[in-house]
């Protein structure tokens, strides 16, 4: 049940809120999607990990979560302009907004253990 809740929900989650928020801004592509939602099965169990291992050492908090979240968008952003040999802000942008709903969501519905 703990593998359950701290990497399948989140991840699931993660994709589906990242995924719509890359519909609502034309990336309908199947190609694109799929890529899009690889990135995220690369990123968001490893950003779930490495918070479980704070916490386990008592070094989380918000703030260290805003930098895991940061260097998370950086990392998908960077992933996706490489997927698609593509160096425009439209890929930075996407990957800032589809992170922050989902950051949004994950602090409304998981907030007990994140503070």
């Amino acid at each position: 049940m703990m593998v359950f809740n701290a990497f399948l929900v989140p991840l699931l989650l993660t994709i589906i809120i990242e995924t719509l928020v890359a519909i609502l801004l034309g990336n309908r592509r199947m190609g694109f999607l799929t890529a899009f939602v690889c990135v995220n099965i690369m990123t968001n169990p490893l950003l779930n990990y490495v918070i479980m291992v704070l916490k386990y050492f008592k070094a989380y908090n918000i703030l260290i979560l805003v930098i895991m979240e940061i260097i998370v968008v950086i990392c998908e952003w960077k992933a996706l302009s490489y997927a698609f040999r593509k160096r425009d802000k439209s890929l930075l942008k996407l990957s800032i907004l589809s992170n922050a709903a989902s950051f949004g969501v994950g602090l409304t519905l998981f907030i007990e253990n994140i503070v």
